[in-house]
């Protein structure tokens, strides 16, 4: 996997992502006012948050925006960190197809 990423790091790729990159940051946590929870607060659409329980965004971040969110879920994830995709595939799948199928188990670390 890691060498599948490795190989699509060109130059102009990583220029264009970090040109990206500084327009985001512009757009959002640079500006003064920028909020995301009023946008959060009008989602309807069923969202599942996945937060790995050796994430380095605090777990505190994960609830704030699960709780933002009209009937989000959250996940922790044991023993994964921040691309819990990567580290714990198997369980981001399962936890996927289990809020999907309307199955999510009530346990917060999976």
């Amino acid at each position: 996997m890691i060498a599948r990423l490795r190989s699509s790091f060109t130059r102009e790729g990583i220029l264009k992502a970090r040109a990206i990159e500084s327009r985001l940051m512009n757009d959002t946590w640079s500006s003064p006012d920028y909020d995301l929870l009023p946008k959060l607060r009008n989602l309807r659409i069923p969202t599942l948050v996945i937060s790995g329980d050796h994430d380095f965004i605090p777990a505190a971040t994960a609830e704030h925006i699960t709780e933002a969110i009209p009937n989000a879920r959250l996940v922790t994830l044991k023993d994964c960190g921040h691309f819990s995709y990567l580290e714990c595939p198997v369980a981001v799948r399962e936890q996927i197809d289990a809020f999907f199928h309307g199955k999510m188990r009530p346990a917060r670390l999976q």
